[in-house]
């Protein structure tokens, strides 16, 4: 059975297909065309007499009820298990970095003493928060703000499931709001506000370096592409 090699404007083709199945995000479609065109080299392979549109039908059906979900399934699967590793490689390097370190004791020393230099002095808001915490609570917005700023979103499989996998500010928001009691056991709220601002900064730190590395993966892809 002679090998057969699909032209270019055939593989035009078969995007169209796959598009017309509902697949629109470029990495999903370019990861789908991969397995589709083998399967339609070998259908054309099989009966030379069969026509293009037939080949793919047929490629098509091979893959079962779920068609080509079963592709998209699996290659977010294996994005999905790219960026939870990178995710902890960048934890760890982050917490055994000296500079990391050094700024992350500062800062929550700087969180607890002013938390305390606060509440001696009855800084207080129009909710009854303690100054310090509406600090921390701006940071995270102002981290949320800055990512977003300067990670603007893309529309593509990299960057969605990189920022899913470091929804930082979520559980950290949470916290503090829910925590924040600073009028009474004012060391033990002072402790928990300079922690809460701490873990918020390794966690910013952790998500910019994902995005990093999606943004690499992206670039590569389109390079790729273009060649």
């Amino acid at each position: 059975m002679d090998k057969i090699i699909l032209t270019e404007e055939q593989l035009q083709q078969l995007r169209k297909f796959i598009n017309s199945r509902g697949f629109k995000d470029e990495l999903v479609v370019n990861e789908i065309l991969d397995h589709f065109a083998c399967k339609v080299e070998e259908e054309l392979a099989k009966d030379t007499r069969i026509d293009l549109q037939h080949a793919m039908q047929n490629a098509h059906r091979s893959f079962g009820t779920l068609g080509f979900y079963v592709i998209q399934a699996n290659f977010e699967k294996n994005m999905r298990s790219r960026y939870r590793r990178l995710y902890w490689q960048s934890m760890k390097s982050v917490l055994t970095s000296i500079p990391y370190l050094l700024l992350s004791i500062g800062l929550w020393w700087g969180i607890y003493k002013f938390s305390l230099w606060a509440a001696a002095n009855d800084y207080y808001d129009f909710f009854d928060q303690n100054y310090a915490s509406d600090i921390v609570m701006f940071g995270i917005f102002g981290g949320m703000i800055y990512t977003l700023i300067r990670y603007k979103p893309h529309d593509n499989y990299y960057y969605q499931i990189a920022r899913q996998t470091s929804l930082w500010y979520i559980p950290v928001w949470t916290g503090i709001i829910t925590g924040n009691n600073g009028h009474t056991h004012i060391h033990a709220h002072a402790i928990f506000t300079a922690s809460v601002a701490t873990i918020c900064f390794v966690l910013l730190v952790v998500q910019c370096r994902i995005l990093d590395a999606a943004a690499i993966d992206y670039r590569e892809f389109k390079q790729l592409n273009a060649e």
